[in-house]
């Protein structure tokens, strides 16, 4: 077959499956001519609303292609099925290449029972079913747990076919008992239970929601079930099928590295450390499979995870990719300790952390309290820097792809740790984007990754705006928050914030105990993260340095606003003025000035630092205020400024004149600028000539300051601060280097009983 004969017909197809999926939820169609043809069928189940249909048939679609050259493919998702063959098979039920799925990671006491609920259960939906247009679902109580079930015929199936498919799937998963959950996919059908109730409600379903059609990506992509499951892509070579269902005994030799390296462990060690994964041990369940407790015969603890998949064709991959996430280490990463890949499943072991994770705090009406706005907001901040480490800093870049409160383990200070990196994957430094099949959770996943596959950095980004305005509200986004017109809590977000009420979403436990400026800050840190186009969202680095904002707040106790505030007054701005803001930064004094001069003004602010201007910028972007728009930002050299001579009305500089190598020059430079009787204003930490001021600020550097900084990952930053003020000029001796360069006056103000300074220069 001509690889791109098939191509084209298989994107024809494709075509054609996407239009009807979104007119009725299921298609088929059929591309080529007399000589050879190519078929294809699509369908969603019957619990998916129409907007979660369409992301699913684009997520499977994204998948197809790996399914090339072979002249057959599929793909089963737990939401939809995919399938395209060089042969009519609308009307098949069933062939050799049908697998099905067992998952045994509980274990079933009462088997018998067990085996008999699940029995009564999966014929029921059978018969069911079928009266009910080849879909159903329903659910069985035991003592001790519920099974829910589900069943699917595809829709080109008569009801006689579709009951015979139904009942071999039945006899498929019960064959898995005393498993916990199993999967029959079949070429005609689909079946499933599972312990946990994984279907959505049937009310909301697509035949009820024939209104619902548009997806909304301005703020989020709603949904209200989570449909992107595990992926199956078939290619019908009967080696490969057969290759498949080999003994473990027989996989390909491991490198002797592997079992001397300590990231070996023993299966049955683990084993014994979880208790046989009892379920009492459990502590979450995950994309990929569950997670457990395990505690070692010397007290230590662990958290396993049970895979749920396991590739036999690939435990050296597996294991170097092991390698590789071992060695990357963050405080707000858990840790990676190694693997077992020596028996008939594939686990992962990891660090144990005592508060699991953070959704079992965030949206539990007691457990939330303890989450004040200090503890949020270093979780904001630890989340932000674990993602920046991941995407700019570790060996190999690394992309989460599932941020979500679930995936932030706290540990016994509550301090954030991002867990679960079976969704990642690692490219080459030299990709911009990778296409993929979805993974992920909805309400998290960002537009251009849900519905076209394309993958970057920036995908995080949005899950973790998402993140971010959870722990600003209290609630979750892939919830419903408003029963008339369904919304998710990110449109909730944007249209109070349009109308300046973004706050009245706010955490109730957040009310007497946060600033509401640095709420308001954080909230539109959030929105930024989430704009539809990733090229308008920050990267991680940058979402940082805006959170770091806050420490101005820790430093000095909220005077920094008072000490800007003065500065700008002090440089003499006015209405409809010309001024320039030095050293700008992430822009506090420019958005100050702004203010001054209003909408007639103008306003410049210059910075030798590309990314803090970038912060800079996207602050514009996300104020309303009509004045913000009279800001032009430069990137240039303060010692070297590329404006005509008497061009501005008013400068100012916030705490970037002590870092110049040549004061002397910039002094000049700004004299330069200048129109004549014209005032600059610099505002910046104070050498004081009186040695009880400078010990009472080395003090408060040394036992405030840096010990914070510290603690916030700061101590390149904040370390510096003594030795540049020992370097810098004292309040008398700016005065005379102010004149000396031409300032007709000047005069040095000392501020906060001297641990600041602000220097006022006429021209």
């Amino acid at each position: 077959m001509d690889p791109m004969r098939l191509a084209e017909n298989c994107r024809r197809i494709m075509d054609s499956l996407n239009d009807q999926i979104a007119d009725k939820g299921f298609g088929s169609a059929v591309s080529g001519n007399e000589s050879w043809k190519l078929y294809g069928l699509a369908q969603c189940m019957g619990d998916l609303s129409e907007t979660d249909c369409r992301l699913c048939f684009a997520s499977s679609r994204l998948s197809i292609p790996s399914c090339h050259p072979s002249v057959e493919g599929r793909v089963y998702m737990d939401g939809c099925f995919l399938r395209y063959a060089e042969h009519d098979f609308f009307n098949e039920t069933m062939d050799f290449m049908d697998p099905k799925i067992c998952n045994y990671s509980t274990n079933i006491s009462d088997e018998m029972g067990f085996l008999q609920a699940i029995g009564n259960l999966t014929r029921n939906i059978a018969v069911d079913a079928v009266k009910n247009g080849g879909f159903k679902v329903g659910s069985i109580s035991l003592s001790r747990y519920t099974v829910y079930g589900l069943g699917q015929c595809w829709n080109s199936l008569d009801m006689e076919l579709c009951r015979d498919c139904l009942v071999k799937a039945s006899s498929s998963v019960l064959s898995c008992a005393p498993a916990s959950e199993a999967r029959a996919l079949n070429t005609g059908c689909y079946m499933r239970y599972s312990l946990t109730k994984f279907y959505n409600d049937p009310s909301a379903s697509y035949k009820g929601n024939k209104s619902k059609l548009r997806i909304v990506l301005s703020a989020t992509l709603p949904s209200l079930f989570l449909v992107l499951g595990l992926v199956f892509g078939f290619f019908i070579h009967r080696s490969r099928f057969l290759e498949a269902k080999r003994d473990r005994s027989k996989l390909p030799e491991l490198p002797e590295t592997f079992f001397n390296s300590k990231l070996n462990f023993k299966y049955e060690t683990l084993r014994q450390a979880t208790g046989s994964f009892r379920l009492s041990r459990k502590l979450g369940e995950g994309g990929f499979g569950s997670v457990y407790k395990g505690t070692f015969p010397d007290g230590r603890e662990i958290a396993v995870k049970r895979l749920l998949v396991n590739r036999t064709q690939s435990m050296k991959e597996f294991f170097n990719e092991v390698n590789v996430v071992s060695r990357v280490q963050h405080p707000n990463l858990v840790r990676l300790l190694g693997c077992s890949i020596e028996c008939s499943e594939s686990l992962l072991v990891y660090e144990y952390l005592p508060n699991k994770s953070l959704d079992l705090y965030l949206f539990d009406s007691d457990k939330c309290m303890e989450l004040d706005w200090d503890k949020r907001y270093k979780i904001m901040l630890g989340a932000a820097e674990g993602l920046a480490y991941l995407h700019e800093e570790c060996e190999v870049r690394i992309i989460h792809r599932d941020i979500k409160a679930s995936n932030i383990l706290l540990d016994h200070k509550l301090r954030p740790k991002i867990a679960d990196f079976g969704l990642a994957r690692f490219f080459g430094v030299d990709r911009t984007h990778l296409d993929t099949g979805i993974a992920g959770t909805m309400g998290y996943i960002a537009p251009e990754y849900a519905i076209h596959g394309q993958l970057t950095e920036k995908a995080d980004v949005y899950s973790f705006g998402v993140l971010l305005l959870e722990l600003l509200s209290g609630k979750r986004n892939n919830e419903a928050h408003n029963s008339e017109n369904c919304d998710t809590l990110l449109n909730m977000m944007w249209n109070q914030y349009e109308k300046n009420e973004a706050l009245e979403i706010l955490d109730p436990v957040l009310e007497s105990n946060c600033s509401k400026e640095e709420v308001s800050w954080a909230l539109q840190v959030g929105l930024l993260c989430i704009q539809e186009s990733p090229s308008l969202r920050p990267t991680m680095s940058m979402v940082v340095q805006f959170l770091k904002r806050k420490l101005n707040d820790l430093f000095s106790l909220g005077q920094h606003r008072v000490w800007k505030r003065m500065a700008v007054s002090w440089s003499g701005a006015k209405d409809g003025d010309y001024v320039l803001d030095l050293c700008c930064g992430s822009g506090d004094l420019t958005f100050l000035l702004s203010e001054k001069v209003g909408v007639s003004g103008k306003v410049t602010g210059l910075d030798f630092s590309r990314e803090q201007l970038s912060i800079a910028f996207a602050r514009q972007q996300q104020s309303l205020k009509a004045c913000y728009n009279n800001i032009v930002w430069f990137e240039g050299d303060a010692l070297d400024l590329p404006f005509e001579d008497r061009s501005f009305d008013a400068v100012t500089v916030g705490f970037g004149l002590r870092n110049l190598v040549d004061r002397r020059k910039a002094l000049m430079d700004i004299h330069r600028v200048l129109k004549k009787d014209s005032r600059v204003s610099i505002l910046d930490f104070n050498k004081s000539e009186q040695p009880f001021i400078t010990l009472f600020q080395v003090w408060t550097l040394d036992n405030v300051v840096v010990p914070i900084a510290n603690q916030l990952g700061l101590e390149k930053e904040y370390s510096y601060l003594k030795h540049s003020i020992a370097e810098f000029a004292t309040g008398k001796e700016l005065e005379e280097l102010a004149k000396d360069v031409g300032f007709s006056e000047a005069k040095h103000y000392e501020l906060s009983g001297g641990l600041m300074g602000n220097l006022v220069a006429t021209r």
